[in-house]
């Protein structure tokens, strides 16, 4: 599934581990990497207290909330519901940038 229209979210400068957050709970991650940087590795983390109905694959663009700009086309490649306990993908051991859903 894709999101024709892109997904609001406002970036922060907080930086979470997917694999180990702290002070996130009832939260859904997803970690993501920019689809047009070559990476091996996740680049992203969105945060939402809602089901965004995406699937590992899934693309979607990330758009500022406040100033309205395209922060890139993101790729999703790890999903961890903390409130329901499951997990998969690629939830990498390090902290990434952090950014919630509007």
């Amino acid at each position: 599934m894709t999101y024709a229209g892109g997904i609001y979210v406002q970036p922060t400068n907080e930086y979470i581990n997917p694999a180990r957050p702290e002070n996130a709970d009832q939260q859904i991650l997803y970690t993501m990497y920019k689809v047009s940087e070559p990476r091996t590795r996740p680049t992203r983390v969105v945060s939402s207290y809602r089901e965004l109905a995406l699937d590992l694959g899934d693309q979607v663009t990330l758009i500022n909330d406040q100033t309205g700009m395209t922060l890139g086309r993101y790729q999703v490649v790890g999903i961890y519901d903390i409130e329901a306990g499951y997990s998969f993908g690629d939830l990498p051991d390090r902290k990434i940038r952090r950014s919630v859903v509007t």
